[in-house]
């Protein structure tokens, strides 16, 4: 009976589902993305069948459903990300997925509910797995799929770096390199629903109106071009929202010598990336006349510290909450089947499109 009902399994759905016999019993086998070496994706990612491990009582079996493409993914491909995972390591930091099966004493969660990783880098871009039930989040089903597969890791950051490095108040302003970034647009909305307004530096670039149309309706205050810094162009716009008390940046080099020099003294800057791969080069007079605060932010980090504080269930449920009323938005973004994963990988990596690539997993 069993061999005839993995028969049908496979007559009846996708190859990916991967019934199989194993030792006179049905098991499941996910397709995932590896990779067993670091280097550029393209030299070292595969996609591989795996045969998934028997439900342990406190373990859930989940059906991922979508996975986005991060710049951390890629650089944690290639050996340069802070955080290692041991080889051969399944890709990908976040995702949403469905529960299957759960254990037998498993009991905060039950086939059916949508869940997200409660920390990064479990591995997330595979079809099936089998994790323990603590390393995953349960959120609400009415949440967007696309949204919630983009829940734990820029969303997050945006609101951590708006809360947690100066008390902002309605009508402060904040500053931010790199604004159309996934991160730079949750910023954009996040402020606007706290009444923060918001300076958005961006690079020049062909479809730039479109650019600033859409960032505009997501709620950004004003947007400039990285070559529009001077005081001469500036100073109207600090009358107008005000001088910035908080600066991000995630480029480094340049931008972020042209971003200090436009904080207010006292102001506070975040570093959160360096898209540019340059050092901060920091003005003496910043620090000793204009007492400008330089601090770092990893968003990982501190999910890892606070997973069992009721800061981090408030902040998930928080942005579920608006994620449902279609107050948050996930970037633009392109759905990608895992089996074109070469031609994925490569649009996210080369795309200046500001289009988010995602992997659609199942449905």
């Amino acid at each position: 009976h069993l061999t005839k009902m993995a028969s049908t399994f496979s007559c009846l759905f996708p190859r990916r589902i991967g019934w199989r016999i194993v030792n006179g019993g049905v098991r499941i086998s996910s397709y995932a993305l590896v990779h067993e070496r670091h280097g550029q994706p393209e030299n070292v990612v595969m996609l591989q069948e795996r045969q998934l491990p028997s439900l342990g009582p406190q373990d859930i079996l989940v059906d991922f459903m979508y996975s986005p493409i991060n710049p951390a993914d890629i650089n944690k491909i290639q050996g340069t990300y802070a955080e290692k995972p041991a080889l051969p390591a399944v890709c990908g930091n976040e995702g949403v997925a469905r529960v299957r099966e759960v254990g037998g004493a498993v009991q905060d969660l039950k086939p059916g509910d949508l869940v997200i990783p409660a920390v990064t880098g479990i591995g997330t871009w595979q079809t099936k797995a089998v994790f323990p039930s603590s390393s995953l989040t349960k959120i609400s089903s009415q949440v967007p799929l696309q949204m919630a597969s983009m829940l734990l890791v820029n969303p997050t950051t945006a609101y951590r770096m708006l809360k947690d490095f100066v008390h902002l108040k309605e009508g402060d302003c904040v500053i931010q390199n790199g604004a159309n970034s996934a991160v730079g647009q949750f910023v954009i909305q996040l402020s606007a629903k706290w009444n923060i307004t918001t300076i958005n530096i961006v690079r020049e670039r062909p479809n730039i109106e479109e650019l600033v149309s859409q960032m505009i309706k997501l709620g950004a205050s004003t947007v400039v071009m990285d070559t529009q810094l001077s005081r001469e162009h500036m100073d109207p716009i600090f009358k107008e929202f005000g001088t910035p008390s908080l600066g991000f940046n995630c480029v480094g080099g340049k931008a972020t010598t042209d971003l200090i020099q436009l904080l207010k003294p006292g102001a506070t800057l975040v570093t959160y990336g360096g898209m540019s791969r340059k050092p901060l080069t920091i003005p003496t007079g910043s620090l000793i006349f204009s007492d400008i605060k330089f601090v770092g932010y990893w968003n990982s980090r501190w999910i890892q510290s606070n997973l069992n504080n009721v800061c981090y269930r408030n902040m998930i449920e928080e942005l579920s909450d608006w994620a449902i009323a279609r107050d948050l938005l996930p970037p633009p973004t392109a759905e990608s089947d895992i089996s074109t994963y070469q031609e994925t990988l490569k649009r996210a990596m080369t795309s200046k499109s500001d289009v988010k690539q995602l992997f659609k997993l199942s449905t």
